[in-house]
């Protein structure tokens, strides 16, 4: 029969899309012997092409064409698109940290996670997020079954530690004072209720 003639190449390269699906960019074509015209449905633009390019709505969507040979039979082909959700991707412990603070993203499974600026912070596939230096990072999640990439999550802030010092004699006796700095920028609180030494939390 004229129609088993008919072969179908979809080719799905991915774009920038919304955050909760992947828009498809597909290449659809469709090959007969002594084919002399073509006319695809409304969803492909009505176009007399033997290939279009089309953008599919998720889960699936299906695309026809008629192809008329040199004898003027007709026959038709039709080829599926399916469009799979885009992973959602969370913050879901601290933000910001500190350098050598940790933190977690959301998947924790099922994929690859990837930082886009890993000299300042560091994730593994289970979105465990190691702050490294000052700065602010993104990150993305490749799903494994459907190979699906995320939009980049929301930026995640990395503070360098506060370095502190004594500005005072740093061996006291009972009774004596001494003083450390930095003396603006925070607040300190006892590091131990014996000596009157103090660590700067990070606002």
């Amino acid at each position: 029969m004229y129609r088993d003639m008919f072969t179908k190449d979809l080719t799905h390269t991915l774009l920038i899309s919304d955050p909760l699906f992947v828009k498809v960019k597909a290449q659809i074509s469709v090959n007969a012997s002594s084919a002399v015209s073509y006319q695809w449905g409304a969803n492909a633009g009505n176009s007399n092409s033997a290939s279009v390019t089309v953008f599919p709505f998720p889960p699936l969507t299906n695309y026809f064409v008629t192809v008329t040979n040199d004898l003027g039979c007709k026959a038709v082909a039709n080829a599926g698109v399916n469009v799979h959700p885009k992973p959602i991707i969370n913050i879901t412990g601290l933000n910001p940290v500190c350098s050598g603070q940790t933190s977690q993203l959301s998947p924790n499974t099922g994929g690859t996670w990837a930082s886009l600026h890993p000299a300042i912070a560091s994730v593994t596939n289970t979105g465990f997020i190691t702050g490294i230096a000052e700065g602010s990072v993104r990150f993305i999640f490749t799903q494994a079954i459907t190979n699906c990439v995320s939009d980049t999550s929301q930026l995640f802030e990395v503070k360098a530690v506060t370095t502190t010092s004594f500005d005072g004699p740093n061996n006291l006796c009972t009774g004596q004072q001494t003083n450390v700095q930095p003396s603006s920028g925070g607040t300190w609180s006892h590091y131990t209720h014996l000596l009157q030494l103090y660590h700067q939390q990070v606002q």
